[in-house]
């Protein structure tokens, strides 16, 4: 092997055959470094009595999501 050779002729040898990243690859660093932004806006998670959750699933506009583990229900 010759000695040589440039940077670009390693940089080719080095990325031949290796696939183009995925798009969100661009916007890793700040998202590691700061988090995602629209998980800031989540609200705060509430408890409810199961009078509440019925009341409250009566809107079309709330979504019920059941948190709790499954394993005492099995």
């Amino acid at each position: 092997m010759a000695l040589d050779r440039t940077e670009a002729d390693f940089m080719k040898f080095i990325l031949s055959g290796q696939p183009e990243p995925p798009l969100y690859f661009a916007n890793m660093k700040k998202v590691n470094k700061y988090g995602l932004s629209f998980l800031k806006h989540i609200p705060m998670l509430m408890e409810f009595s199961v009078e509440g959750v019925a009341l409250r699933m009566q809107k079309a506009e709330v979504l019920v999501l059941d948190t709790r583990p499954r394993d005492p229900f099995l």
